[in-house]
């Protein structure tokens, strides 16, 4: 009974360990804030530090991210095409903003009543970023804006198929009335000091208009928002009437198109680019590049549960050898009469597979011929 549940622990504990063993670890950030991405060696720049901020255009950071990563292997092949800056935009701004333009830090950070969630404000339309982002003026402020809910191609660090369309819609809907700004979905600012919120042109809402216009791919849901069912139908009617991006596409369910996701909105961008690309890069595949691509996940694991089943064969062979009278070479050595002294060592001949399996196969094959060579004996041993 001891043996029984001593080794229904130690299959507990495999099952506990095969996630980390098989999981690819994600890398260091650098001083920059990111790390490369092993599978592609596309960099992520996940938190930007002062560092990458001070690079004011995509060269610049570029030539600081060779300075800074040492991995030689991803580095030597860095270009645009590999960069994943999840919605960070290098610019002259970031490292010194002129005197004469309004501040841009939030001014959360200086007033925190300056700004109400729910409440509108008016203001004045300073800079048109893209699709979904633009800096406006508030209260003699200025505020980088992210518009709620809606992620539109992008246009600035990469060009995606109607990014260009989506920024054109949004630079001329912004200039056509009086703009109103409102806050909401619990929370102001992002991490990159952007303010969220609802954008208005006289009696029209932007994320309406541009969903309709069929310029919106996804959408980001982290919370309730307070006009998501207006954006919703328009995208039911965007993908009905077949308008812009939906002009050669079947209609599809909009529950489909919302990313339902825990992590805050300043990164939404990531999940959404990665998959792009992942299909880019699929659809651009030789049939056999996709049928070795389609072949890995399964060969992977079935190499782990052969690893494993032969690290427990390890553990076993020493009571089977001495059933038989024949002793082991050295795999008694390797197992210790201790529990958490085999569990400790199990992780080890899984990590040490390359040598312990080799040296399994070879016990084996010396007790084969041995059993061998004892049956040919008591076959002619006219005693027996």
């Amino acid at each position: 009974m001891k043996h029984s549940l001593s080794f229904l622990i130690l299959i507990v504990s495999i099952i506990l360990i095969l996630p980390i063993t098989a999981a690819a670890h994600p890398g260091a950030k650098d001083e920059l804030g990111g790390h490369f991405r092993r599978a592609d060696c596309t960099y992520i720049l996940h938190e930007p530090t002062a560092l990458a901020k001070s690079a004011t255009s995509i060269a610049a950071l570029i030539t600081l991210i060779k300075e800074n990563n040492t991995n030689a292997r991803c580095v030597n092949q860095l270009s645009e095409a590999h960069l994943d800056l999840e919605g960070y935009t290098p610019s002259s701004s970031d490292s010194a903003p002129e005197k004469s333009e309004p501040s841009s830090l939030p001014p959360s950070k200086k007033d925190p009543s300056s700004l109400v969630m729910g409440k509108k404000y008016s203001a004045t339309l300073q800079k048109c970023v893209d699709g979904d982002t633009a800096t406006f003026l508030i209260h003699g402020e200025k505020y980088r804006t992210r518009f709620l809910y809606i992620d539109t191609p992008e246009s600035t660090i990469r060009h995606e198929k109607f990014g260009k369309e989506a920024s054109d819609f949004t630079c001329t809907f912004l200039k056509k009335g009086a703009i109103t700004i409102q806050p909401d979905g619990g929370k102001l600012f992002d991490h990159y000091g952007r303010l969220l919120a609802w954008v208005w042109v006289g009696d029209q809402l932007h994320q309406e208009a541009i969903t309709k216009a069929g310029l919106v791919k996804k959408f980001y849901d982290y919370g309730t928002y307070q006009y998501e069912s207006i954006v919703k139908d328009a995208m039911v009617y965007a993908k009905q009437k077949h308008v812009g991006m939906y002009a050669t596409q079947a209609q599809a369910s909009t529950s489909d198109e919302v990313t339902h996701d825990t992590s805050p909105p300043t990164s939404h961008r990531t999940q959404e680019t990665k998959k792009d690309e992942a299909t880019v890069k699929q659809s651009a595949a030789t049939p056999h590049q996709q049928a070795k691509r389609e072949e890995v996940k399964p060969i992977s694991t079935a190499l782990y549960l052969f690893m494993i089943l032969f690290v427990l064969l390890l553990f076993l062979t020493p009571a089977i050898f001495r059933k038989w009278a024949i002793p082991p070479l050295l795999l008694h050595r390797l197992v210790s009469r201790r529990f958490l002294w085999n569990v400790l060592l199990f992780i080890v001949y899984l990590m040490l597979s390359v040598i312990t399996i080799p040296l399994l196969v070879v016990e084996w094959i010396r007790f084969v011929i041995l059993l061998r060579k004892r049956k040919h004996v008591n076959n002619y041993n006219p005693y027996l």
